[in-house]
């Protein structure tokens, strides 16, 4: 009896050892892969574009930021 406990504590062990370690990679692939992402965010020269400017003169003016998805299609290639 007390052999058949001894090996259900050790498969219970294992089991819990190999979910921990799955636990650990897929935090430190998480931690090495959002971190690339983070630093663009938070990058102190990430350049703005401007959306008005304060002038005396009454005109109007229309833009169109062709290349706004740019940068998603940069990453995937």
């Amino acid at each position: 009896m007390k052999n058949r406990y001894y090996k259900n504590d050790i498969n219970i062990t294992i089991r819990l050892l190999i979910v921990l370690c799955v636990a650990l990679v897929f935090l430190v692939y998480i931690t090495v892969k959002t971190t690339g992402n983070i630093a663009t965010v938070f990058a102190p020269t990430k350049e703005l574009p401007i959306y008005s400017v304060e002038t005396p003169d009454k005109k109007i003016s229309i833009s169109f930021d062709a290349a706004w998805g740019d940068m998603i299609l940069v990453q995937s290639t």
